[in-house]
């Protein structure tokens, strides 16, 4: 799995978008627009074959799909309208075939920023031809994943990351390692997500934050952000002050549904009780 720019007219164009500046959900239109270096124009593909998944980097539970009662492209969770086949026209250029109605192609239907894209018969034109190429998720040769401001505008369009009991800590950290990691997050309560994660793929767990990297409280204790609930908080630490002994971290919950971020950026001093680190600077995409 990469992550990847897809660009019209062979290139020669502009790339595709998710359309919003809020939270993404289901029937989210596609269009193409001008290069924002952002999660929405960076999709996350398995391989460049035949029946995949095109996901939003932005929330990887939506990805392209075909609004069969219309043909507009929009994005939506996986159901049979969201396979594609990529058919090879040169290099780094293809065709994004439907898989569920091989009649129809991706295209662009007109040229300029905010152009609409459906799904139509093909016309053998660079209105179907889409320039690929590997991205990061860094922009501008600046590291989005230790960026606070930016990583705050991303989670903002994404919000109740996994579906679950609404907007909470962990929907942070999830989205955080599935989108700036090779990694796959793991499930779980705040407290868990530090221990869970180094179990599953067999890294150190610190008392002492490094960035990029996450942090756990375990439950029942009144620090970090944490009410002291039994199911503890977690969050993202993206920098540390070693001289000061602070971390800056951003986190989120429940109480921040309706608010504009939907994240809290907070500075914390360490070493605290309860508070668990895990480092994840050799696993950055």
């Amino acid at each position: 799995m990469a992550n990847y720019k897809i660009v019209s007219h062979a290139g020669a164009g502009l790339p595709l978008n998710v359309a919003t500046t809020t939270t993404i959900s289901r029937r989210t239109n596609v269009n193409i627009w001008s290069d924002t270096g952002s999660n929405d124009q960076k999709w996350s593909i398995t391989s460049l074959g035949t029946n995949q998944q095109v996901k939003s980097l932005n929330n990887l539970s939506y990805m392209l799909n075909a609004n069969t009662s219309t043909w507009n492209c929009d994005v939506y969770t996986s159901n049979a309208d969201t396979y594609i086949n990529f058919i090879l026209v040169s290099t780094g250029v293809y065709r994004l075939q439907l898989a569920s109605d091989t009649t129809k192609y991706l295209t662009a239907e007109g040229t300029t920023s905010g152009s609409n894209v459906k799904w139509a018969a093909l016309n053998n034109t660079t209105a179907q031809q889409w320039k690929i190429t590997t991205v990061s998720t860094n922009d501008s040769g600046s590291s989005v994943a230790t960026d606070a401001d930016q990583l705050r505008k991303e989670f903002q369009k994404v919000g109740d990351y996994d579906g679950a009991y609404g907007l909470q800590c962990v929907d942070i950290v999830r989205w955080y390692v599935d989108t700036y990691t090779t990694l796959n997050s793991t499930s779980g309560h705040g407290k868990d997500l530090v221990a869970n994660l180094a179990n599953k793929y067999g890294l150190t767990i610190s008392s002492t934050p490094k960035a990029p990297g996450i942090f756990s409280v375990a439950g029942g204790y009144h620090t970090w952000g944490c009410s002291g609930s039994t199911y503890g908080h977690t969050g993202v630490v993206v920098s540390v002050n070693t001289t000061k002994k602070t971390a800056t971290v951003i986190h989120t919950g429940s109480s921040l549904a309706d608010e504009n971020p939907n994240s809290w950026k907070s500075d914390y001093s360490y070493p605290a009780s309860g508070v668990t680190f895990v480092y994840l600077g050799n696993y950055m995409k």
